[in-house]
């Protein structure tokens, strides 16, 4: 299986591409939570100046992933049951609060529900 996520740079701007085309990249947690730790780790890195996100294939995102996959959550299971916001928040924080740097999209393809606020 591959990466959910993949991550690049070229110069100063780190790539984090959506890795589910057979999916379309349609967010699963396991997906939206990986770039979400994608982010913040372009977030802390000195030599990334702009973080650009993309899909791969001929889809940016289809939106979630409705295919009944089993819950996932990075942390214990006790502070996921306490997690009120879940990926869904972590995303907003993540792109808005947590990371100071540009983050631009290269919408590749059809962005539905979820991948359009995505986008």
């Amino acid at each position: 299986m591959s990466k959910l996520v993949e991550t690049s740079d070229a110069g100063h701007v780190r790539t984090i591409r959506l890795n589910r085309p057979e999916k379309k990249n349609a967010l699963s947690q396991q997906l939206a939570w990986g770039v979400i730790a994608a982010i913040d780790e372009a977030a802390r890195d000195d030599n990334v100046w702009v973080v650009a996100l993309t899909g791969s294939g001929d889809a940016f995102c289809a939106g979630l992933d409705l295919s009944g996959a089993e819950p996932y959550h990075p942390d214990s299971a006790m502070t996921a049951q306490l997690d009120d916001i879940s990926w869904v928040g972590q995303f907003v924080l993540a792109l808005r609060k947590r990371c100071d740097k540009p983050v631009v999209g290269g919408i590749n393809g059809v962005a539905v529900g979820a991948g359009l606020a995505f986008a």
